[in-house]
């Protein structure tokens, strides 16, 4: 793969469905390879090739497909994005010639950031912290406060959890403790592919005794975990 392509799993334009972007019309371009291997991934044809869908794109023509779905937002995920900023940050100067675009990224927050933008942007992390050792815990949780104070006029950060039981809400506690003003930036998900309302009110609850936020899955309300939604 030469500097100007990138591997693509899909490109499809929907709702957003999680955080404080839900419902939002939004182009997807979710990218191939991550820095981590979830067991529980939603999306592992992202991170390992398990069938076709996987193309070597320039990226003009990466560029070319987001403009034709006429949405001016657009998201990066995968896999994990940020691996590949740097070809990112060249879409994103192409699509400025066509208007003007707003942007959120999918990330797990392992790879802190590096780069202030002039235009409306929103980092997503979510944080895999049971695939860590406890040293590479602590490099984790100093990555998440660079993230925490990584905001300006046009850039947002925000922070989604997938409640998984007690340990979620421990871990999330104990970085309200170390990092200043995060509790505001914290989004609670149940967990699953699809619709489980049991889960849905559990999640829901910890929400209202802790003061967190509460984030719907809609990808999942409507479409179960189809891809390309």
């Amino acid at each position: 793969m030469d500097k100007n392509s990138l591997a693509v799993t899909e490109i499809f334009y929907t709702l957003s469905g999680e955080g404080d972007d839900v419902g939002n019309p939004t182009t997807y371009v979710r990218l191939f390879g991550c820095n981590l291997k979830c067991p529980w991934c939603d999306t592992k044809y992202s991170i390992e090739k398990i069938d076709d869908t996987v193309k070597i794109m320039p990226i003009e023509e990466i560029v070319n497909e987001i403009i034709s779905y006429g949405c001016k937002h657009v998201a990066f995920t995968g896999g994990e994005p940020m691996l590949y900023i740097e070809k990112i940050n060249d879409i994103m100067g192409l699509l400025s010639l066509h208007g003007d675009y707003t942007y959120h990224f999918e990330t797990n927050g392992l790879i802190a950031p590096k780069w202030q933008y002039d235009m409306p942007v929103t980092y997503a992390i979510s944080p895999k912290f049971y695939k860590l050792d406890p040293s590479t815990e602590n490099e984790y949780t100093n990555s998440i406060k660079e993230w925490s104070i990584w905001k300006g006029p046009e850039v947002k950060t925000i922070f989604k959890f997938v409640y998984e039981g007690q340990e979620t809400v421990d871990k999330i506690k104990q970085l309200e403790k170390t990092i200043d003003g995060f509790r505001s930036s914290i989004y609670l998900m149940p967990e699953g592919r699809t619709l489980d309302l049991d889960k849905y009110r559990e999640c829901a609850k910890i929400c209202m005794k802790e003061g967190w936020k509460f984030s719907i899955r809609l990808q999942c309300i409507l479409w179960n975990d189809k891809r390309g939604t």
